[in-house]
């Protein structure tokens, strides 16, 4: 879906003055070390600065382009700008995010692009962002349910049913909050707004403001993890805003975290970490992490930028029906859709086309936003962590 933007009045969201401190559950507990994984330097012709997802496969931004990575090949080539035929250019790149599963949300020189079918496309919201500078945005639903949180030199920008409009946090107990450093979508017309080292959630509907987290120090990374939790790396920890609205801290310093795939992923203390239930266990090493330097793919491999170099460490095979979604299925649906056939809709899920025609019903049930979840959460409640093979086999091209 392209995103057509229309200027409207600024909407200004008051946190109230005699508010009391927010409340941080700390966590206990720090870096554990786990089982170290095969990790080897790809080879790169031009410098990478960041590393991004789509389509199941690894982005790899560098000054002037975007490359994707073939997960079965092992090849890089870049992202061709324009539609066919069309002679254009980016010009030098300075923030790549993801846009869903399959797409990227590009922001260059010369404007604001996401991909479709393979190409970057301009998008008609560099018209309307002219003039301004845009440090961060991300994407929150899918199709015309999808909006967007830019971060830019004038203020936070919110863009729905083509519209873009400025929203403002004020509270008046700490005075100017100053530019903000980053808005992310926490929820459908919700975003956490970072500015002045506090943390606001902001709620478009009610026109209201929450702070959240304060003296947080200097943000380092950001990250939405599949459980629709927003996580924060900060010099003072890293701090996770539940999806129940619930905001956490542990006593970590992370240079970088990224949710994708059901997996969480920090670099910290030199080395790479994966959260294993309540705690991130390591599995590899990072001398020089940089910041949006983490990324993982459908194969299961997880990818660093260490320093100049992209490394890649090899932790997981690749997800297929017959070993890993079907046992899934079995255990987490076939009883009510097998099993009690007059009683819910009758899908079976241990036929492999079967089970392929619903995937795309699957994963948006499974994740639940904005819908009811599968199962449902009287009769369980599902981690990204526990239907992460869905989400692989997906991402992966549905292998048998």
């Amino acid at each position: 879906m392209v995103l057509l933007a229309a200027g409207c009045g600024p909407t200004v969201v008051v946190v109230p003055p005699e508010v009391k401190d927010p409340v941080v559950t700390d966590i206990a507990g720090g870096l554990e070390a786990g089982p170290a994984v095969t990790q080897a330097p790809e080879t790169m012709v031009a410098t990478p600065v960041a590393l991004s997802y789509a389509g199941g496969e690894l982005a790899v931004v560098t000054a002037d382009g975007v490359l994707k990575r073939s997960a079965s090949a092992g090849t890089l080539a870049a992202i061709p700008v324009g539609a066919m035929g069309e002679d254009m250019a980016t010009g030098a790149v300075r923030f790549v995010w993801r846009r869903g599963a399959d797409s990227l949300w590009v922001v260059a020189d010369s404007g604001l692009f996401h991909s479709l079918d393979g190409r970057l496309l301009k998008s008609p919201l560099s018209t309307d962002l002219a003039g301004m500078t845009v440090g961060a945005i991300d994407g929150y639903g899918e199709g015309a349910a999808e909006e967007l949180w830019l971060t830019t030199n004038e203020g936070v920008q919110h863009v729905k049913a083509m519209k873009m409009n400025a929203v403002t946090v004020e509270f008046k107990k700490l005075g100017a909050l100053g530019t903000p450093v980053l808005a992310i979508g926490a929820g459908a017309g919700q975003a956490l707004i970072v500015a002045k080292n506090q943390v606001f959630h902001v709620d478009l509907s009610t026109s209201k403001a929450a702070w959240i987290a304060k003296d947080i120090g200097t943000l380092n990374a950001w990250a939405r993890t599949d459980d629709g939790d927003v996580m924060l790396a900060t010099s003072s920890g890293l701090y996770t805003r539940t999806k129940a609205g619930e905001m956490k801290r542990r006593a970590i310093v992370a240079s970088d975290v990224v949710g994708a795939l059901g997996s969480v992923l920090i670099a910290a203390e030199g080395k790479v970490a994966r959260l294993e239930g309540t705690t991130f266990k390591t599995f590899g090493t990072v001398a020089a992490p940089r910041a949006r330097g983490l990324q993982v793919d459908a194969a299961g491999d997880t990818f660093a930028l260490d320093g100049a170099s992209l490394i890649k460490l090899a932790t997981a095979k690749p997800t297929s029906f017959a070993t890993d979604v079907k046992p899934f299925f079995a255990a987490h649906c076939n009883t009510c859709h097998v099993d009690r056939p007059t009683e819910n809709p009758p899908i079976d899920f241990g036929s492999y086309e079967v089970a392929k025609s619903w995937s795309v019903t699957v994963v948006k049930r499974l994740k639940a936003e904005g819908i009811t979840p599968m199962p449902p959460a009287n009769t369980e409640v599902l981690s990204a962590a526990d239907y992460a093979v869905v989400l692989k086999w997906v991402a992966g091209g549905m292998q048998p």
